[in-house]
C-alpha cells in the first residue's frame, strides 16, 4: 500500500532577520493574545503575507515595528483597533517615503547625535569635539500629529495628520537687534480628497515616530543600513 503524502507540520523559517510574537511580547510587556488580536485586525491587512497565530509566528523587522506601532496607538494613545488600522493604513506610504521603517535606509537623524542644536564634526588638538550648529530638518526627529477630522457632508469619522519637526533657536540680527528665531515645520500628511474636512486641533495626539523607531532598533538589535549615496564627511549640514 502506498503511503499518502502528508503535509509537513513544520513551516520553514523565513530568510533574513525575523522576530517571533513571543519575543515581541517579552520586549514590550504585552500578552501574546493581545498581540495576536492586533496582528489580525491591524497589521495583517497592511503588510499582507501568510499570517499565522501563535507565539512562534515569524515577523520581519517592518512587520514587528507595525505591531508595536499599533500597540502604542491602542494602549498609549487610546485608539480602538479599527482606528489603529485606519491610522497606520493612512500613514504607511509616508513611513516608507520618509525612511521611518526598520528596513528603510537610515536617516541623517539616525546617524548623528545632536546636542543643543550642534553635532561633532571632528576633534581638535586638545581632544575636544569640534561642534557645528545644525538647522537642517533632516537631522531632527519627526513627530506625527493625529487629529480628529469630520467631513461636513456625511459626518464620517476620519483622521487628519501633520508631520511636525522642531529645531533649536537660531540667533539672528534684525534691524540691529539680537533675536532668537524658533524654527518648526508642519506639513500635511496623506490628505484625503474625498470630502471637505475640518480639523479639530483640540483632539491632537502625538506619535513620536522617530523615537519609537530608534527604540525598536536598539531593543531588537536592528541597526539598519546606511544609504550608499550618503558620505557622512561630505553631508550637507546647512
Amino acid at each position: 500500500m502506498k503511503r499518502k503524502n502528508q503535509r509537513s507540520q513544520t513551516k520553514p523559517s523565513r530568510e533574513g532577520t525575523y522576530y517571533t510574537t513571543a519575543a515581541i511580547s517579552e520586549k514590550i510587556g504585552c500578552s501574546i493574545d493581545t498581540l495576536n488580536k492586533i496582528i489580525a485586525i491591524v497589521v495583517r491587512k497592511i503588510a499582507g503575507g501568510q499570517w499565522q497565530k501563535g507565539k512562534t509566528r515569524q515577523h520581519t523587522p517592518n512587520e514587528a515595528f507595525l505591531i508595536i506601532l499599533a500597540r502604542h496607538l491602542t494602549y498609549r494613545l487610546g485608539f480602538k483597533e479599527k482606528e489603529a488600522y485606519e491610522i497606520i493604513s493612512d500613514i504607511y506610504n509616508f513611513l516608507i517615503k520618509e525612511s521611518l521603517l526598520p528596513e528603510s535606509p537610515l536617516r541623517l537623524s539616525d546617524l548623528y547625535d545632536i546636542h543643543d542644536g550642534k553635532i561633532s564634526v571632528g576633534i581638535d588638538n586638545n581632544g575636544d569635539d569640534i561642534l557645528k550648529e545644525i538647522y537642517n530638518p533632516d537631522y531632527y526627529p519627526v513627530y506625527i500629529q493625529i487629529m480628529n477630522s469630520v467631513p461636513k457632508k456625511d459626518k464620517t469619522h476620519r483622521f487628519y495628520y501633520k508631520k511636525y519637526q522642531s529645531m533649536p533657536k537660531k540667533p539672528v540680527k534684525i534691524d540691529g537687534f539680537d533675536l532668537l528665531l524658533t524654527y518648526s515645520i508642519e506639513d500635511d500628511i496623506c490628505v484625503k480628497k474625498d470630502g471637505d474636512f475640518e480639523c479639530d486641533e483640540l483632539t491632537v495626539k502625538i506619535l513620536p515616530i522617530t523615537e519609537m523607531l530608534a527604540r525598536f532598533r536598539y531593543d531588537f538589535n536592528c541597526p539598519g543600513n546606511v544609504p550608499s549615496s550618503l558620505n557622512r564627511k561630505d553631508a550637507q549640514v546647512f
